[in-house]
């Protein structure tokens, strides 16, 4: 059944929703509104509700959305104004916020948390956003796999704050050993300056894939965990001061097919891939740095970052290209030693190496690069993100669950 009713009243009808049914929003605006959503539908026959006319239902002050119960859809709202803390929370199972237009800052503390589990943010706009605390977060608290899916979003303008805390994205669980298998697929990134974790992984099996990151003052940070995969993503810099591309600690991650270009960020903790090494981090491990490029960065390579008593250890290096025409090195000079690293088959066309013991390769001349071999536009977000206001939600749906789909997107990028 379809039905048409404005968000202020929609709990007058949440009882008798059934799975397939369809709701309408109307027009109007909504000041310190508090719903609760938790109507249920399935996989196959989800339960829809949506702005009758895309953006036209606004909600302010003190927002709190709870959407919880499972498989139902809430689609192209705009969100803006005001906040609280977990102004949006995405509870119960296979839930889905889509197409939203969200730029809530009036909030120390999410404001968006998700819950497990196969629950799904997409082809969102986040915007503006400059108080402390997350922006977005899983729940730390989760004690098996979330498989949570942040895909095909705008994630822009996240004011830089005074030390740590101003994550755009954090994916956390209290034990890091615990397997989150959630993705972050498919995203752009501009201008999130929060902090230097931008992204911050601090569980396992998580895959961060297929993302432009442009102009942040930031990394994607693998905190800690194991076995994270962070592939094709595209890091286009552009010389923004403080920059950086991905800080490492944790064991058998894989670093895959990644572009990364003119990142600023000095050779410490902002080097395209910094290896880190403190005493308060876990130790890197087993980590694998496969067919990535690196084109005109300050500092491509930073192993063994803060020269902890435990150095990174085997670590393999293979078929990736360093192109670089300033006299910057490739490898930091503030570095430590580490154990069993493992070069093989990678390309250096730069003037200046840096400070490394090991034998890593010949290094030849950039004027010997031939810069058509790198196609720019096969990393990072291939797809539309962002609102699609003229895409109906349902034509964008998963249907199968968010564990097979995980399954089949980490077989094809790895």
């Amino acid at each position: 059944m379809e039905y048409s009713v404005s968000l202020l009243n929609i709990k007058s009808i949440l009882s008798k929703l059934k799975a397939g049914d369809k709701v309408w929003l109307e027009d109007g605006s909504h000041n310190n509104l508090n719903v609760k959503i938790d109507c249920k539908g399935s996989l196959k026959s989800r339960i829809t509700i949506k702005a009758k006319n895309p953006g036209k239902v606004i909600l302010t002050g003190n927002i709190k959305i709870n959407l919880s119960g499972s498989y139902t859809t809430l689609a192209n709202i705009v969100m803006k104004d005001g906040g609280v803390e977990n102004s949006i929370e995405i509870r119960g199972k296979g839930n889905r916020l889509c197409g939203c237009d969200i730029s809530l800052n009036n909030s120390n503390g999410p404001v968006l948390m998700i819950y497990p589990k196969f629950n799904r943010i997409d082809h969102c706009y986040f915007h503006d956003y400059s108080k402390s605390d997350r922006w977005i977060q899983k729940d730390p608290n989760s004690k098996s796999e979330d498989y949570i899916l942040i895909d095909h979003n705008v994630i822009k303008n996240r004011k830089q704050g005074r030390g740590n805390g101003f994550e755009t994205i954090q994916l956390r669980n209290e034990d890091n050993k615990i397997k989150s298998k959630s993705i972050i697929l498919e995203n752009s990134f501009e201008k999130c300056d929060g902090e230097i974790e931008m992204i911050s992984v601090k569980s396992s099996d998580n895959i961060i894939a297929n993302n432009t990151i442009n102009s942040c003052k930031a990394t994607i940070t693998l905190r800690s965990g194991f076995s994270n995969y962070v592939v094709n993503n595209k890091f286009l810099q552009n010389n923004v001061d403080e920059s950086g591309g991905i800080r490492v600690t944790g064991e058998n991650h894989i670093i895959k097919n990644n572009l990364f270009k003119e990142i600023n960020g000095g050779d410490s903790t902002g080097c395209a891939i910094s290896i880190i090494s403190k005493p308060q981090y876990q130790q890197v491990k087993k980590l694998q740095i496969i067919n990535n490029v690196f084109i005109n960065n300050e500092c491509d390579l930073g192993l063994g970052i803060g020269k902890g008593n435990l150095p990174p250890t085997d670590i393999v290096f293979i078929n990736n290209i360093f192109y670089k025409t300033s006299k910057n090195p490739i490898f930091s000079k503030k570095g430590s030693d580490c154990n069993n690293l493992v070069f093989n088959n990678n390309e250096y066309y730069a003037s200046n190496i840096g400070e490394n013991k090991k034998d890593v390769g010949v290094l030849q001349s950039p004027s010997k690069f031939d810069k058509s071999r790198i196609n720019e536009n096969i990393y990072g977000n291939t797809e539309k993100c962002g609102i699609l206001w003229d895409v109906e939600p349902e034509t964008l749906d998963i249907n199968i669950e968010l564990d097979s789909y995980y399954e089949e997107t980490k077989k094809k990028l790895l």
